[in-house]
């Protein structure tokens, strides 16, 4: 014998299911599509600052030495990839 309506069952379902399948498609979403990556930075004056091998080259660095602690992907721990690598 249940204590409360079975609509109300019905409708916890509902809501947990669709709030799976949200999470399911925003985790999907999230390792299907990657971050832009420039080709090319330019300063102002046009000189190259970085390109998108120095970006390949810093994103593995950070894995090869698990700066996942130290900073984003998109920056700071790649930084200090480069100077582990280079000490």
């Amino acid at each position: 014998m249940l204590l409360i309506a079975k609509g109300w069952v019905q409708g916890a379902l509902l809501v947990l299911l669709t709030g799976l399948l949200g999470l399911g498609f925003l985790a999907y979403r999230t390792y299907a599509a990657q971050p832009p990556i420039p080709r090319r930075v330019l300063a102002e004056d046009d000189r190259v600052v970085f390109t998108e091998a120095d970006i390949r080259e810093g994103q593995g660095l950070f894995l090869r030495y698990g700066l996942m602690e130290y900073g984003s992907i998109f920056g700071h721990g790649a930084y200090l990839a480069r100077s582990h690598a280079s000490s």
